[in-house]
């Protein structure tokens, strides 16, 4: 049988296909792609970094793994393992930053207005290049608009973020996105815009590239200076604590040298709960007084929505053996604080851009609402098993068993349509069924883990639900997008021993950016690999608690 050689790679497809790493037909002025999930199409020229020249290895892949038809085909008893490269990082200066110093302090009033900015139109943008204009940023701003001085690298950073990031995070428009108006929030304080540009430069940059790591890691240290500052001061303006603290979590994430960097900003979030949460979260009992945020335009709703993704990461976090404090001082200081800001949180952005923001994209929002329903309660019962899990060594809690049972039963009911509908392959592709198919596979992730815990079994049937979800997403949008199902792929990859599901698995995480995912990835190999001499479930949080593995959180 004679070897098929591929044909070489063409770089001429649209920003937004290559940034979601699928196939474009190089159509223009839309390509197909982008015309049937109604997003922008992006073929603006763009500056190339500079960068010193470096060899760079080629990662195997197996031709199992890129079968997706083979994994939705498949069977779900599954114990093979694929080349896991980990490369070591600068220490960022997290790592080594002290504890929170925070003072109690009564906040002023906040006001509640509107982004005060043009309606964006990324189409009309005008990229930077070797002879164009580098103060035109994206969503018509400048580099005068900046709090911050930024030097033609960091407006570069600036437009990768809404060009190549964004449309890896969201499955929409991505000028109309969260990550967009968190963009405008960044150019209120200084603190915010050195975050955004670090975590910017840094996903811009290829492996092992010094130069753009070292200006990332400096733009890091000054924000981290400053937010120290920040909460030492007896005028702090709290509308920057959500935003901060989550680019802080997120380039750890994404970034950071050693999880306990990540851990300290989740431990950092929860004191400046303690410390102002009836300002943070306004309606808790006993609670009345608001933020401040020192004259500047801005709309609640936003910050709220960055408030939840905290949350989430904090729930994400309680999962892998630490976190979850937050959510617990949520929870018995400030009782339905996280119910209140929900709703707020799912009209967060047509509320920043007001009267600009496109009816389509309204239209489109209002569909996902159930879907981010499901995750939010799905996420929220993650947190609680990680709960039962940890204190399992004292004995199971039936009741506790028996009360998640029951809240996933009635998730079940309530969303059995949108769950059938994710698993389905008769309906047309869209971004709201690949949305579909990322609230169903974390939902069936917490059954899988529920199941687990509850039963001491295999539970096949949520584990061949979730890697056929999780699957259909793969094959609906690339590996660019599959961050988004990280847990359920690694919480369905702890009971599978078929090596076609392992290889295939190991490969997605081989192809997600990110130093946690890296370290998931080398946990999930070992796991198979312990697989292969045992049976059962692998306790894989001992292998972390023994130091035998850094800790992540997915």
């Amino acid at each position: 049988m004679t070897s098929r050689r591929s044909a070489p790679r063409s770089k001429n497809g649209c920003w937004t296909c290559r940034a979601r790493k699928v196939k474009c037909d190089e159509c223009q002025p839309i390509c197909a792609n982008c015309e049937d999930r109604a997003l922008n199409c992006d073929y603006a020229p763009r500056l190339k970094p500079k960068r010193r020249q470096r060899q760079r290895s080629d990662i195997e892949r197996s031709p199992l793994a890129s079968n997706d038809r083979a994994i939705l085909r498949a069977g779900h008893d599954s114990s093979a393992s694929g080349p896991i490269i980990n490369k070591p990082s600068i220490e960022s200066s997290s790592d080594r930053s002290p504890v929170y110093n925070l003072t109690h302090n009564t906040a002023d009033r906040f006001s509640t207005h509107r982004l005060s900015v043009a309606s964006p139109d990324v189409s009309r943008t005008v990229l930077p290049s070797t002879a164009g204009d580098e103060n035109e940023l994206p969503l018509n701003l400048t580099s005068n608009d900046w709090p911050i001085p930024l030097t033609s690298t960091d407006c570069q950073a600036i437009h990768h973020y809404i060009k190549d990031f964004v449309p890896r995070m969201v499955l929409k428009t991505p000028q109309w996105s969260s990550y967009s108006a968190l963009l405008h929030l960044c150019t209120k304080h200084a603190l915010l815009a050195h975050l955004v540009v670090a975590f910017s430069v840094r996903d811009m940059a290829h492996e092992d590239d010094a130069e753009l790591d070292i200006l990332a890691i400096e733009h890091y240290r000054k924000a981290l200076g400053m937010f120290i500052e920040h909460l030492g001061s007896s005028n702090k303006e709290l509308w920057i604590t959500f935003p901060a603290l989550w680019l802080f979590i997120h380039y750890e994430q994404q970034y950071g040298d050693s999880p306990r960097a990540l851990q300290r900003h989740l431990e950092g979030v929860r004191d400046v709960v303690d410390s102002h949460g009836y300002a943070l979260f306004p309606g808790s009992i006993g609670g009345s007084t608001t933020m401040n945020v020192a004259g500047e335009e801005m709309p609640r709703q936003i910050l709220d929505r960055l408030a939840l993704w905290t949350i989430y990461h904090d729930a994400a976090a309680a999962t892998f053996g630490f976190g979850g404090g937050l959510i617990r001082l949520l929870k018995e200081q400030y009782p339905g604080s996280i119910e209140r800001i929900r709703p707020s949180s799912s009209t967060a952005i047509r509320d920043a851009w007001g009267s600009g923001y496109p009816p389509e994209e309204n239209f489109w929002d209002l569909q996902v609402i159930p879907l981010e329903n499901l995750m939010h309660e799905s996420i929220l019962l993650r947190y609680e098993l990680s709960l039962l899990r940890q204190g399992n060594e004292n004995g199971l809690d039936a009741k506790g068993l028996i009360s998640i049972g029951r809240k996933l039963k009635q998730l079940e009911q309530e969303y059995s349509s949108l769950i059938e509908a994710a698993l389905s392959r008769k309906i047309e592709r869209t971004t709201i069924l690949s949305n579909m198919c990322v609230a169903a596979a974390t939902y069936l992730a917490v059954v899988i883990q529920y199941e687990r815990l509850a039963f001491e079994t295999c539970p096949s049937a949520a584990v061949s639900k979730t890697l056929q979800a999780c699957a259909s997403l793969h094959e609906y949008e690339g590996d660019g997008y599959m961050r988004r199902v990280a847990w359920p792929m690694f919480a369905a990859g702890l009971e599978i021993d078929d090596p076609i599901h392992q290889s295939w698995l190991l490969e997605r995480f081989d192809n997600i950016k990110g130093t946690n995912m890296k370290r998931a990835a080398i946990v999930l190999k070992a796991v198979f690999l312990e697989k292969r001499r045992m049976k059962g479930p692998v306790d894989y949080l001992s292998w972390i608690k023994a130091g035998k593995f850094q800790g992540f959180v997915i």
